[in-house]
């Protein structure tokens, strides 16, 4: 498999500390990635857009909300291999899809499918947390106690 570099190592800033709110920031018609856990919490495609990914913690357990724009894939993963606890940024690498990297031990991850593409982890896998694509709206009534995740000022 072939990974190219296309950007720098977070050239895109991930989100690394999310706020959320009960409010929506955006129009009920727009795009977002439900995560169904203790208390609902959508995650806009117009905010992953510009971050692509979001380490976040749920029901005090590490995950991480991934969103590739080129091919419009959104997958969420539990943050850990083992004991080990994982925060990952954007590569800024291809390889047929988005690639992640961890920056606890480096290696690169594809988007797509969780799978650990070089270095030490090697042919491991993330564990999918199961999300759903809908619409603001359908999420605000399916979901009386939720939070939305808030723009960020970018860092740079």
């Amino acid at each position: 498999m072939d990974v190219i570099s296309v950007l720098p190592k977070d050239a895109i800033a991930s989100i690394d500390e999310p706020r959320f709110d009960r409010q929506f920031e955006g129009t009920l018609d727009e795009t977002i990635l439900a995560v169904e856990r203790e208390l609902a919490r959508a995650y806009p495609i117009l905010i992953l857009n510009y971050h692509e990914i979001v380490n976040d913690r749920v029901d005090d357990e590490p995950i991480a909300v991934t969103w590739c724009p080129i091919c419009g894939s959104a997958v969420v993963y539990e943050a850990t291999v083992g004991d080990a606890a994982l925060t990952f940024g954007v590569s800024g690498k291809l390889a047929d899809v988005h690639v992640l990297y961890d920056r606890e031990t480096e290696p690169d991850w594809k988007q797509t499918n969780g799978e650990c593409i070089t270095g030490d982890l090697l042919g491991e896998h993330l564990t999918v947390i199961p999300a759903a694509m809908t619409t603001a709206l359908a999420f605000e009534a399916r979901y009386p106690e939720r939070v939305f995740l808030q723009p960020t000022l970018l860092k740079y």
